[in-house]
């Protein structure tokens, strides 16, 4: 068994590489947005702050950003609940714990190219509709690509995160005895439907809570579906960011970086009142 003092500085040291890492992306990010690296000059400016603090580009991609990672979540976590409430122990027997890996292995770049073939204007689902004569042509079925609602986006985000959270909460479910826990409710006297609103969703959602807060911020930034199949206007804050910082456009790079250095506060701040919150229960 390893030491407290061993154990402290093998902390200490994930602690430096995950927060150094933030702390020098936050540093690059400053120096860039007051113009001293990457820009066409390198004279100190807080031009590139007032240009996205004053204009709504910065707020509304925020905005657009954490609706679309809230509406890609929460079907997720209410779908996985459903199906390991519903499927129970068959989950853990196979083909269904290995259907339920297999979706992991899929980059954000494969799923986005899968999202065009199925959801696009010539896709699987529009012809489908076409073919069942619910509409006149697929050129006419409602967008999901491209479209401004996000639609395609949280489509595509909601499949590619709910298997790994029946794998969690199966997996929760297992740690908690949340069987022997909900026995206990009904020997007690409570109904199954107490059993399963009382004891069992309260238990998951306790532990799948910071592991959902986690999906969720991975989600603000997500950046290929998006930059593959989401909208120009509004874009979520990862697209917006990189459209700045290309080098093509080095006059715009300065504002990318005070849009990172926005976003990584923003962020940071969130993480930490999070693990709060979170430490308390």
């Amino acid at each position: 068994m390893p030491s407290s003092k061993t154990e402290r500085l093998l902390l200490s040291l994930f602690a430096l590489a995950t927060g150094g890492v933030v702390l020098l992306a936050l540093a690059v990010a400053a120096a860039g947005s007051v113009g001293l690296i990457g820009g066409v000059d390198t004279a100190f400016t807080c031009a590139h702050w007032r240009a996205i603090l004053s204009a709504p580009t910065l707020w509304l991609s925020l905005a657009y950003s954490a609706a679309i990672a809230v509406l890609s979540l929460l079907p997720s976590v209410a779908l996985a609940l459903l199906i390991v409430l519903a499927a129970g122990a068959r989950l853990r027997r196979a083909p269904l714990d290995a259907l339920l890996v297999l979706p992991l292995a899929f980059p954000g770049v494969v799923a986005a190219l899968v999202a065009v073939q199925v959801l696009g204007g010539a896709g699987w689902l529009s012809r489908f509709a076409h073919a069942a004569g619910l509409v006149a042509g697929p050129e006419q079925f409602p967008a999901l690509v491209h479209d401004r609602l996000g639609i395609g986006v949280v489509i595509t985000h909601s499949l590619m995160v709910t298997p790994f959270f029946v794998l969690l909460i199966a997996r929760l479910s297992i740690l908690e005895r949340l069987d022997d826990l909900a026995a206990l409710g009904r020997s007690l006297g409570a109904t199954s439907a107490q059993a399963l609103w009382s004891i069992r969703v309260p238990v998951l959602l306790r532990g799948l809570s910071p592991v959902a807060a986690v999906y969720g911020a991975a989600l603000l930034a997500s950046f290929e579906v998006p930059l593959l199949i989401g909208a120009q206007h509004p874009a979520m804050i990862a697209v917006e960011i990189d459209r700045h910082l290309r080098p093509l456009d080095l006059a715009t790079r300065g504002q990318g970086y005070a849009m990172a250095c926005v976003y990584l506060l923003l962020l940071s701040t969130a993480w930490w009142w999070l693990s709060r919150r979170t430490a308390k229960f």
